[in-house]
């Protein structure tokens, strides 16, 4: 890919984000040929098929019954993290369950985690295989942003410390 690209790519003259910086889109491409990667991979039909169910079920509950869509999106993320906890037959009580867009998000998420614990500590984190993961997880690895943009959307400063 010629020149580095953040997650933020604009939009088309449609409105609508065809592909983020892979190649990867918001509707299924049963002709491309998919990466091992969540994020450089589109959807698959049967993973849109149940977004669009989910999100139009959700929809109806903020259209018809008046519910908070911030609520709603709280209360269903919850339950997702349960489902997974219940799959692999670990009590709630017992661990906490973090869910994140990417791998160098989650890279970023556990550094930020440590550091949280005790400021005061040094904090050695070794990175295996660089090269076998996003370009980012380095700065990740360090307590930086990665990118321009958070994955909340948020601006921020690829490098700066989070």
């Amino acid at each position: 890919m010629g020149q580095e690209q953040g997650r933020d790519l604009g939009e088309t003259d449609t409105g609508v984000r065809e592909r983020c910086q892979f190649a990867a889109t918001a509707r299924p491409r049963p002709e491309a040929i998919h990466f091992s990667s969540s994020t450089a991979s589109s959807i698959t039909d049967y993973g849109f098929v149940i977004c669009e169910w989910i999100r139009q079920k959700l929809l109806q509950r903020v259209l018809f019954s008046g519910a908070n869509p911030r609520s709603l999106r709280r209360a269903y993320r919850d339950s997702i993290g349960q489902e997974i906890l219940t799959l692999l037959d670990v009590d709630a009580d017992s661990a906490d369950l973090v869910v994140a867009p990417s791998g160098t998000d989650t890279e970023l998420l556990a550094v930020l985690l440590a550091l949280a614990a005790d400021e005061r500590r040094p904090l050695t984190n070794i990175l295996i295989a660089p090269e076998e993961t996003g370009r980012g997880v380095v700065f990740a690895g360090a307590g930086q942003y990665f990118d321009d943009t958070s994955a909340t959307g948020a601006p921020v400063r690829k490098g700066q410390a989070a």
